[in-house]
């Protein structure tokens, strides 16, 4: 089962009050050099979660400890999204990952 790390996220709406906003996208960093190398869709990445493909998580910035990222349901519109399992850290959940920022070539 492969595993990346999740260093950015794109978050729409953008103008949305922030308990509203769903990620849509993630960057995943597949050289372990902290910089995005490819953006999974938030379905792809959803799919990945269910079948046991892939593990996606997050390292806070500040702690280094790794969260495990999980499919939920948004509390307000009950759509599917993802999140990180609880822990006692903040730095490392998903609503703290800046936002994507992805040049074209």
């Amino acid at each position: 089962m492969s595993q990346y790390r999740i260093v950015c996220a794109d978050i729409q709406p953008v103008n949305a009050p922030r308990p509203h906003q769903h990620i849509v996208a993630v960057g995943v960093d597949i050289n372990n050099d902290g910089i995005a190398d490819q953006q999974h869709n938030l379905e792809l990445v959803i799919d990945n979660i269910r079948d046991n493909k892939v593990i996606y998580y997050t390292i806070g910035s500040f702690t280094g400890k790794r969260a495990n990222v999980e499919v939920a349901h948004c509390p307000a519109c009950f759509h599917e999204i993802i999140k990180t399992k609880p822990d006692d850290t903040r730095d490392n959940n998903l609503e703290q990952i800046r936002t994507c920022n992805w040049r074209s070539s």
